[in-house]
């Protein structure tokens, strides 16, 4: 919704009921002078928003005032924006409506309004607001789209819904994200064949453009066409191939046919790697206590969604074979309050509640999931850190993917803890940069050899991908393996969510695979070592790894996995697991073996713990708690969003 109200946050012409017992402005009023509805602003913000944002958002009224005879959605919709992305939702509500009683025909402003209720846990209200909603097709579209996603509509209600955004949106010719948001409603209630109808019905008579066709490609996928898909993608592979270090390897969308030549140098690549010494072999460990500590450790962490939450699942198992004492605590409004569909209150409420739990049980050692943007509600460095430094803890946080866009997060947690631990042992996180403490981040494997990723079955599935596709690009890559005859089998998106929703159904498919696909780039730029690689190896398949200098760094390629560096190598690979299936049962017990030998669940918590507990002086301790108050001149990057609504 947040592209429509900035289109339309100063649209008056739509009549919205005012607010009952407005002491302002009624429907039939004159509207004050702008000095006065500045003023009114200035007074507003003066007494219902923390110091840190004040100065901000005054000179965000002063360009308004500035500027002239202005709309009154003009000088809100900044502020707003900024309240939102700063984490002050009960702030926002009352800002919404204070807009409305000045000026009750800002229908933008009444979405927003029931948007943020709904954010926030207020449905009854936010469903009344999105009931009374009328006007043209703008203001019926985003209200309804509220209502799907606010749930709880009769069958019969949100059918009309789903039929008359499909009316609206297939006469909308200029495809968007609504369109795409549409799609995934219709294959949640209708399959991959109802939201397959919706695009066939836009795309008919409708030339599509270069630039949609990447966007048509992943619509494909959605719905279950992947050969539409390869034929949509087809004509960006020339461009994608180009440079130095192209995003998913040289490859033109054509796979050459399978044949004895190529399997002699895969099995060449395979004897090689074989031969090696021991001592040549990538192998990536930090020294722990012989002896584990007897520590107690509590992990915070975000509540189980849609799908399981892994960390948490991870460091139990794991702590469970080393026998080490972990607690969890979940809760997402403590770590992703974004998440969180309650008041700012609550979300304080449940701050304190963690606090006193921290009181009474006195951890040795606290592990912090830090996943998601600081804002102004949940924890963040500054509470832990005083926390740290009265109750005695030591603080590890977990970097989950240490991207360069999450430096800023990542950086503002550094000071308050003792050691960041990250999956990638060549993250930017480890690049040294002014005040970045690297000497704190420990680069370790996911802690896989546990539970149900050990059970033992039939390998019945050939080659499988079980995942998320938020980086679109991995559609590209599997759109080719769909359609080639390798016996590949992907579950994403709405399918993995129905047939892998917990860690045993998940780790079941693993366990049925001979082999594992993984996408290691996340982004244009950067590679991730996922859960998935030690996933794969510990439910004894074949890990095929996209080329990763980081991956390498931990496992030998083609001798504890298959490395492929486009889509043909992967094909290929699928065809000799297939013909060759000694030595892909090679390959898989021998990263197997190397991943029990040296990345155990008792080797990662030796490392965690020795790392965590390392004796540190008083004075670095001091001078941490002092840096980790500065969090929020370091993670909060102002919101160009918000300074350029004006």
């Amino acid at each position: 919704m947040r592209a429509f109200f900035h289109e339309h946050a100063c649209d008056t012409k739509q009549p919205v009921k005012a607010e009952e017992g407005s002491k302002r402005v009624t429907s039939g009023q004159t509207r004050p002078d702008s000095a006065t509805l500045a003023a009114i602003a200035q007074g507003w913000i003066e007494d219902n928003i923390p110091a840190q944002l004040c100065l901000d958002l005054f000179d965000m009224v002063d360009q308004w005032r500035e500027r002239g005879t202005l709309p009154l959605g003009l000088l809100w919709r900044p502020i707003v924006e900024r309240l939102r992305y700063c984490g002050c939702f009960d702030a926002e509500i009352e800002a919404c409506r204070l807009v409305l009683s000045l000026e009750p025909g800002l229908a933008p402003f009444r979405l927003r309004l029931a948007e943020v209720l709904v954010l926030t846990g207020h449905d009854p209200e936010a469903r009344d607001i999105l009931l009374a909603l009328d006007g043209p097709p703008p203001i019926r579209r985003e209200a309804w789209f509220l209502r799907l996603e606010l749930g709880g509509e009769a069958p019969e209600v949100e059918a009309a819904l789903l039929s008359g955004l499909e009316e609206m949106l297939a006469a909308d010719g200029a495809w968007g994200p609504r369109h795409r948001d549409l799609v995934s409603h219709l294959v949640r209630v209708g399959g991959d064949e109802r939201g397959g109808a919706f695009l066939d019905r836009w795309l008919e008579g409708r030339e599509v453009p270069a630039d949609l066709l990447f966007e048509m490609g992943v619509m494909a996928m959605t719905v279950g066409r992947p050969q539409a898909a390869r034929v949509w993608f087809a004509p960006l592979w020339h461009d994608l191939s180009e440079g130095d270090d192209p995003v998913l390897g040289r490859f033109d969308g054509a796979v050459r046919p399978y044949d004895a030549a190529i399997e002699a140098a895969l099995v060449s690549r395979i004897e090689q790697a074989f031969a090696l010494d021991e001592d040549e072999l990538a192998c990536l460990t930090h020294p722990g206590p012989e002896v584990l500590p007897d520590l107690r450790v509590l992990l915070v962490t975000i509540g189980h969604a849609s799908l399981p939450n892994d960390v948490a699942e991870q460091f139990a198992g794991s702590a469970a074979v080393a026998g080490v004492h972990l607690d969890i605590h979940f809760d997402t409004a403590l770590l992703r309050p974004t998440l969180f569909r309650g008041g700012d209150d609550e979300v304080r409420r449940r701050v304190e509640a963690f606090i006193a739990r921290l009181e009474r049980e006195r951890p040795d050692v606290v592990v912090v999931d830090c996943a998601a943007p600081l804002i102004l509600r949940g924890l963040n460095p500054a509470t832990l850190a005083d926390l740290k430094r009265r109750l005695g803890f030591r603080l590890a946080c977990v970097a989950r993917d240490a991207h360069l866009s999450t430096l800023p997060l990542l950086d503002a947690w550094l000071p308050a803890c003792d050691t960041m631990i990250t999956f990638d042992p060549l993250s930017p996180l480890l690049r040294p940069a002014p005040g970045r403490q690297c000497e704190k981040v420990l680069p370790l494997p996911v802690p896989s050899l546990h539970g149900h990723f050990l059970d033992r079955r039939e390998r019945d599935l050939g080659l499988t991908f079980v995942g998320g596709c938020s980086w679109e690009m991995r559609h590209m890559v599997l759109a080719v393996l769909m359609t080639e005859d390798v016996g590949f089998s992907a579950l994403y998106g709405h399918r993995r969510r129905l047939e892998t929703p917990d860690t045993a159904a998940y780790a079941e498919v693993l366990t049925r695979s001979r082999a594992v696909l993984n996408v290691s780039r996340h982004t244009r730029e950067e590679h991730l070592v996922t859960g998935r690689v030690w996933e794969a190896i510990a439910a004894g398949a074949v890990l095929l790894e996209q080329d990763n200098p980081a991956t390498a760094a931990f496992l030998t390629p083609w001798r504890h996995y298959l490395p492929w560096s486009n889509p043909e190598d992967a094909v290929h690979m699928a065809h000799f697991i297939n013909r060759r299936p000694d030595l892909a049962a090679r390959i898989a017990a021998e990263g197997h073996a190397w991943m029990r030998r040296h990345y155990g669940g008792r080797q990662f918590w030796a490392a965690l713990l020795g790392h965590v507990t390392r004796p540190r002086t008083e004075a670095e301790l001091l001078s941490d708690h002092v840096a980790a108050q500065d969090w929020i001149g370091i993670a909060m990057i102002e919101s160009e969003e918000s300074r350029s609504c004006l």
